[in-house]
């Protein structure tokens, strides 16, 4: 009964470890450093039959990140910490096991000039760059010999930086005006909304965007968004559906000077996107006679 009370303790424990990190209670951007805290929380290695209890977080982290594991515990605590990190895969990566830690402390691990000499060593720390995008974990346990006592985990990552050159954003091609026949897509001032189709390709799914983050004009920062179509059409021959969403041409904010027209937004996974198509905009024309009905421009169609 012992035994099956000691682990039921630790169970316990690591499922508030991994709820707390669920929770997002200790997830901080640190933008001075250009740092985020993944991961902040206290805790607390108990002798549990004479084996230190065991806690388990998770985070997640992208391919090319430097992520930070450090543990710092306070000075009248003598918790000999073991770490151990595992990728998204399983399997083991990094280890900072017993009499491995960092010497002389690094900050914030509560050792002083007063503090025993040894409690340098009982301060774990590791760093190492992500090489898998994911779910990954550390563990925290310590020294069956000197390992039960508080702690403080701090767990941040540095995002990698973007190659020279390279923009942070995802270019997509669009046609604007999809069933035009023309080669400079002409935009007519005077109608209501202008059709813009988003294409699909590797990478870039229409259908998994946030719509309200979808801008339209000359410089793709103007707010004119008024929906997308629910259902798909391939209208470059590469079958995969393609998405037509509408734009207030009032909203666009577009003069007889643009030549360009641009859409930005972002996925539903945050990642922005943009993408742009040769217009001409025309002037407006003001008709005497009136038709019934819907404009044809706002028509809806099988898209």
């Amino acid at each position: 009964m012992s035994m099956q009370r000691s682990m039921q303790r630790t169970m316990r424990r690591t499922l508030l470890a991994m709820a707390l990190v669920a929770l997002g209670a200790n997830s901080t951007a640190l933008a001075q450093s250009g740092t985020e805290t993944l991961i902040d929380v206290e805790g607390s290695i108990n002798n549990d039959m004479g084996t230190p209890s065991v806690d388990v977080y998770t985070f997640t982290v992208n391919t090319g990140d430097v992520v930070t594991v450090d543990i710092d515990g306070p000075s009248f605590d003598q918790l000999d910490s073991v770490l151990s990190v595992v990728d998204p895969t399983g399997t083991k990566r990094h280890e900072n096991l017993i009499q491995q830690d960092t010497d002389p402390a690094d900050p914030g691990s509560g050792c002083t000039k007063s503090s025993l000499p040894t409690c340098a060593t009982y301060d774990s720390y590791l760093q190492f760059k992500v090489d898998i995008k994911g779910n990954w974990t550390v563990s925290v346990t310590g020294n069956p010999n000197a390992g039960f006592g508080g702690y403080n985990l701090l767990v941040t990552r540095e995002e990698a930086p973007l190659p020279p050159g390279e923009p942070d954003y995802m270019t997509i091609n669009i046609d604007v005006k999809p069933d035009n026949k023309q080669k400079t897509t002409p935009i007519k001032m005077g109608e209501r909304h202008i059709r813009v189709a988003l294409l699909s390709k590797k990478g870039f799914d229409p259908f998994k965007i946030e719509e309200d983050s979808l801008r339209f004009g000359p410089t793709g920062t103007e707010s004119s968004f008024v929906r997308c179509a629910k259902r798909g059409k391939d209208r470059n021959r590469d079958r995969k559906p393609d998405r037509v969403c509408r734009f207030d041409i009032a909203k666009t904010t577009f003069t007889l000077a643009n030549t360009k027209g641009k859409v930005k937004g972002k996925t539903l996974d945050g990642k922005a996107f943009q993408g742009d198509a040769d217009v001409k905009v025309l002037a407006q024309k003001h008709h005497h006679k009136h038709h019934h009905g819907k404009h044809h421009d706002d028509d809806d169609d099988d898209d």
